[in-house]
């Protein structure tokens, strides 16, 4: 199966991050008062929602079975991160889209540090179930799920989005979808762990910079991409393992100087698009969203598809390399901080590749990854 994600689910969203590991809880129904706000209170005393209290948040869904997926998906990318960084402990909430225009009201009534609305119809992906769709259309549902976690992604660090970037994401999250649901597989993934590991990241580890315009958080994208990927579960994991095989096999693999130093591929080509757009119809304000569609990105010379696949890829080679050379789960925390501290990599790998068992040049790296990888093959 060709493992390409799901932008419009797999997109970084907001923000996020939570207290220490912890035993899920039964997910008996929890309804503290919440007087502040008239439509949350209709909403909790709605039997058609259950909320539930966790130590480290609240969920909000329409099943026992979707408030138990969010919290096992919560532990599991948790739990995943906090082998590798230090996360700062905060408060957060998973809630179903239907309720997402009350996420501001149910952040304040809570004194919660995040909120992701989540289509809990996509907390577990089966291709077994998409082969008995009829058209690998998403349904009106998904597509507002879709458009609603670009939307929360890009106005993350405040500030409204601006729309013709929410469309541009939008058209390209389509387009992968549809790919995606005419793969032929009987593997499920669960695309929740890798959004609760980015928000588990932004909030926990690296904010978002207001001040620079990037993909998520203020790290680097790789960095940033790198810590969702390792919330991931084992099917998706494995994918991601073979296809960076396959780039190493095939000799088609990026070089790590490229890779540590680029914009996360989706992203960047949304931003070429966008200026050649501006390019051509002037600086001036625009009146309203541009439609751009993969024909689109294909005309601008603008590779996206497999381009976003070698990039989630070589995350997840990247971080196997580095436990297996390092033996040290730590290692990534140290290069982060060191990143935040404004050291480049290429003065990282010089000072500290030798503690890590790493080279110490980028083409060194390359090589010795590349026979890594061919060793394990």
């Amino acid at each position: 199966m060709k493992p390409v994600l799901l932008l419009g689910l797999f997109f970084a969203l907001s923000t996020g991050c939570a207290s220490g590991p912890h035993a899920a809880s039964s997910p008996s129904d929890t309804r503290p008062g919440m007087a502040e706000s008239s439509a949350i209170t209709s909403i909790a005393n709605h039997s058609d929602y259950i909320w539930k209290d966790m130590p480290w948040g609240v969920v909000v869904a329409h099943t026992d079975a979707e408030v138990t997926s969010a919290i096992i998906e919560y532990e599991a990318a948790n739990t995943a991160l906090r082998e590798h960084f230090d996360l700062q402990d905060q408060r957060g909430a998973v809630i179903v889209n239907s309720i997402a225009s009350e996420r501001d009201q149910i952040e304040r009534v809570f004194d919660l540090d995040w909120v992701m609305p989540w289509d809990f119809g996509l907390s577990e992906l089966s291709t077994e179930d998409q082969e008995t769709e009829s058209s690998p259309e998403p349904s009106d549902a998904q597509r507002a799920s879709m458009r609603q976690q670009i939307v929360d992604q890009l106005s993350a660090g405040g500030g409204e989005p601006d729309p013709e970037m929410v469309e541009t994401i939008y058209q390209t999250a389509l387009k992968q979808f549809a790919e995606q649901t005419q793969t032929v597989s009987t593997d499920s993934i669960k695309p929740l762990r890798h959004e609760l590991g980015h928000m588990l990241f932004v909030h926990g580890v690296w904010a978002i910079d207001d001040d620079v315009q990037q993909y998520a958080s203020g790290a680097p994208d790789w960095l940033d991409e790198t810590a969702a990927v390792l919330a991931e579960d084992p099917v998706l994991t494995e994918r991601r393992r073979e296809h960076i095989k396959e780039l190493v096999i095939n000799d088609e693999i990026m070089s790590f100087e490229d890779w540590f130093n680029m914009q996360h591929p989706v992203y960047g080509a949304a931003m070429k698009l966008l200026a050649q757009r501006m390019e051509r119809e002037g600086d001036g304000p625009s009146t309203g969203a541009y439609l751009f569609t993969v024909d689109d990105f294909e005309a601008a010379g603008l590779e996206i598809d497999s381009g976003a696949a070698d990039f989630y890829s070589m995350s997840r080679g990247f971080i196997d390399y580095l436990a297996a050379k390092s033996n040290d789960p730590r290692a990534l925390q140290l290069i982060t901080q060191d990143l935040k501290d404004g050291v480049s990599m290429d003065e990282i790998l010089y000072e500290r590749g030798a503690a890590f068992g790493l080279p110490q040049t980028f083409e060194a790296l390359d090589k010795d990854f590349a026979d890594w990888m061919i060793g394990q093959a």
